[in-house]
């Protein structure tokens, strides 16, 4: 079951996850007779239930990577032999987990992190558009998607923005940017914790 579960996290992107969950919704709706009041909202904008499921769609995918990458890494630093040692000198398995093993492990999979942060913030250009969320990303696909397809779901004037020199300049900078600074956080967040890093650094030359 479990196996099942992280196949189809791993195996199928946010947007498809949310023509899923939509179409759930509408054959409740639809065949169920639910109470269109205790089901989570598709569209809508503010700061609570209407994220819901957006968030879920995006998350799924990320979430199964990055414990697909710690498990594996797991596995394979609990046979090193200084996790031996630290077991046979009586530390606690939880300590030999948290301060030992996770210790080499954070490194590698803060590069996954990365890694899945950046596919997230591509596919939120489509789940964005499929969700109707006015953010950065619906503002994307709005400017570059053709008129014809641009006025689904959209306002009337969506049309009047595509390929808007100004505004499809200032969303690629600011997705550019955006990658940017997850690359670099990623990159001094790494070297702060791989102590093999910051003893490179101070070895002087020659």
């Amino acid at each position: 079951m479990a196996h099942s579960l992280h196949r189809t996290g791993i195996g199928y992107p946010g947007f498809y996850l949310g023509t899923i969950v939509i179409t759930l919704l509408l054959l409740l709706l639809i065949h169920g007779n639910a109470d269109p009041e205790l089901l989570l909202p598709l569209q809508g904008f503010g700061w609570d239930r209407h994220l819901i499921l957006p968030t879920l769609a995006l998350v799924v995918r990320p979430m199964a990577q990055v414990a697909q990458t710690t498990a594996t890494l797991l596995v394979e630093e609990l046979t090193r032999p200084y996790i031996t040692a630290a077991r046979g000198r009586g530390f606690r398995p939880l300590r030999v987990l948290l301060r030992h093993a996770m210790g080499n492990v954070w490194p590698p999979l803060l590069m996954t992190m990365t890694a899945s942060l950046r596919l997230l913030t591509g596919e939120l250009l489509l789940v964005e558009k499929l969700f109707g969320w006015p953010g950065l990303g619906r503002l994307v696909t709005t400017a570059l998607v053709p008129p014809s397809t641009a006025m689904v779901g959209s306002m009337a004037g969506a049309a009047s923005y595509f390929l808007y020199p100004e505004l499809v300049a200032g969303a690629l900078t600011a997705f550019a940017l955006l990658f940017l600074l997850i690359d670099l956080g990623a990159a001094l967040l790494v070297h702060r914790l791989d102590p093999r890093l910051r003893q490179s650094v101070a070895v002087p030359l020659g």
